[in-house]
């Protein structure tokens, strides 16, 4: 499409019906609309589907600092037409809309993925961040794989947590929606290698799969049959669980579909007759366990408190050092070995609130801060635990402070352990943690500076 091929009322834009302040002051919006004014020209989009678009360099400029560097300096973009093809037409509408009047008009997740798509390449967090919360709020079992794959696309860790859990939770409907054969090779993959499905039966992933291959065969081009699914599904077949079906789920799906070998088919035949009878054919799955929901969190032990008696200074900060090894993960809370008195007899247990600080060195040594408040609440016979308000994502490789500061000190009525057998490291789902010692020199002398005993996580 050319420029000449575009006509003026391409400018779909719609604007607040009121362009002025009450003061009378033209707004940014009304110069908008005013067409006369205008000294940019934006055609978004492909060429066969291509919106024109009129702005202000001024305004533009004050907004992102993408396009100030594109307007200002010696290396500025003279030319009053800017093409832009990587942005979808409709999320550059909505970024010029919250330019201009700082408002957002979201109507479906598509909508707020293409808007946040353009918040991202001209650097507008705020926007990013309203596009991010729409689709917290709307994701759901059956659009999770596409706002997924978003999510990934734009280093989006709480939305990625969110579509984790439920992929993990609500796992049948995820398999089973529309939209489950259109998903990436990654997704489909990842899906596959979970630990933990909330899954009736196993043969509901043997048969998604063998799906989403057929529609993948499609994509590539190829027949679907059998020898050509089994290709496509070469990296997902290792992780469906043969073993943990019913003799009849296999006879009745995997052994009469084609996609195994006969050799395959009678290793698994006997060994779900007599487990561990004859060898598992390599590339297949050897687990005979059911997939089930997952827990809350998974738990990670630094040390076991023994021997519990009274604090000899107050309690206030408590903390703990570490990095993860082989994966990422999100961390949603800890527990510190603070216990009530077993002599304490009040009828409410006490709360406490404080502020959680996260300090994350990276791999090029910056150091990134954050913190928020939380509430805890003792009570006897077990360690005092406390969850973060919103979970926080920890690179493999760098390594992070976690410190919890009460609000008030601890030092009535509670018992801590004397003897600490601390690890030096722990691996629990895959994870391996490593601990450094969780010091504070200078208040040592005046308060107990306790570590964490566990973390809480999720993967």
């Amino acid at each position: 499409m050319t420029e000449q091929e575009i006509e003026e009322d391409d400018l779909s834009i719609t604007y607040p019906r009121e362009p002025f302040h009450k003061s009378g002051v033209i707004t940014p919006v009304h110069q908008l609309k005013k067409k006369k004014f205008s000294d940019i020209t934006f055609i978004v989009g492909a060429p066969s589907a291509a919106k024109k678009y009129t702005g202000h360099r001024v305004v533009l400029a004050m907004t992102s600092p993408v396009f100030e560097a594109m307007f200002q300096g010696d290396m500025a973009n003279k030319s009053r037409v800017v093409r832009v093809t990587d942005i979808h037409p409709n999320g550059f509408e909505n970024l010029l809309r919250y330019a201009y009047s700082d408002g957002l008009r979201l109507q479906s997740i598509e909508d707020a993925m293409m808007t946040a798509f353009a918040a991202k390449k001209y650097a507008l967090p705020h926007l990013l961040e309203q596009c991010l919360t729409y689709l917290e709020a709307n994701v759901n079992a059956k659009n999770v794989c596409q706002i997924y794959e978003f999510a990934q696309s734009v280093d989006a860790p709480l939305l990625i947590f969110l579509c984790l859990n439920i992929m993990d939770r609500q796992t049948f409907h995820v398999l089973t929606s529309p939209s489950f054969p259109m998903v990436l090779p990654s997704t489909a993959e990842l899906i596959a290698s979970r630990n933990y499905l909330n899954l009736y039966s196993e043969f509901t992933v043997y048969t998604s799969l063998v799906q989403w291959g057929e529609e993948e065969c499609k994509r590539r081009k190829i027949p679907d049959d059998a020898e050509n699914i089994r290709q496509v599904l070469e990296n997902h077949l290792p992780y469906i669980r043969f073993l943990a079906m019913s003799a009849e789920e296999f006879a009745k799906g995997p052994a009469k579909g084609g996609l195994l070998t006969l050799d395959e088919c009678f290793s698994i035949f006997m060994n779900l007759a007599i487990p561990d009878c004859v060898p598992v054919p390599p590339g297949l799955s050897p687990e005979y366990n059911k997939r089930s929901a997952p827990p809350e969190y998974f738990i990670c032990t630094r040390y076991r408190g023994l021997s519990y008696s009274p604090p000899g200074r107050p309690l206030r900060v408590f903390g703990i050092r570490f990095s993860t090894v082989e994966k990422n993960i999100f961390l949603v809370g800890a527990a510190f070995p603070v216990r009530l008195d077993n002599n304490y007899y009040a009828v409410r247990q006490p709360k406490y609130t404080g502020v959680v600080r996260i300090a994350r060195r990276m791999l090029d040594g910056k150091i990134e801060r954050q913190e928020s408040e939380v509430t805890f609440q003792l009570s006897k016979g077990k360690d005092t635990a406390f969850t973060l308000r919103k979970p926080y994502y920890v690179r493999r490789g760098e390594k992070y402070e976690v410190e919890l500061q009460a609000h008030a000190l601890i030092s009535d009525d509670v018992i801590v352990p004397l003897l600490r057998n601390k690890k030096r490291e722990d691996t629990v789902e895959g994870v391996t943690f490593q601990f450094i010692p969780f010091t504070r020199v200078k208040l040592s002398s005046i308060l107990d500076i306790t570590e964490f005993s566990e973390l809480h996580f999720y993967c």
